[in-house]
């Protein structure tokens, strides 16, 4: 797991957020960083970490996901 996908996980957990749950990025990591975040995201979204919503900038921890954002 790459750094920029531990500070991912760690942001979805800094608000509490369980699997199934979803997280708006619409400032912070997503702006501050934007090809290392799309990066990072989208390696995810392969892996079946997360799921992207419908709204813009929003994601949902999938359970695999979720037992991820424990060990980052």
């Amino acid at each position: 797991m790459s750094a920029a996908e531990a500070n991912i996980l760690r942001f979805f957990r800094s608000y509490g957020v369980k699997s199934n749950e979803m997280l708006f990025f619409n400032c912070g990591m997503a702006k501050s960083h934007p090809p290392e975040f799309k990066r990072a995201m989208q390696s995810m979204l392969d892996r079946g970490y997360v799921v992207q919503e419908r709204h813009r900038n929003a994601y949902s921890l999938t359970a695999r996901g979720y037992r991820a954002s424990l060990s980052a």
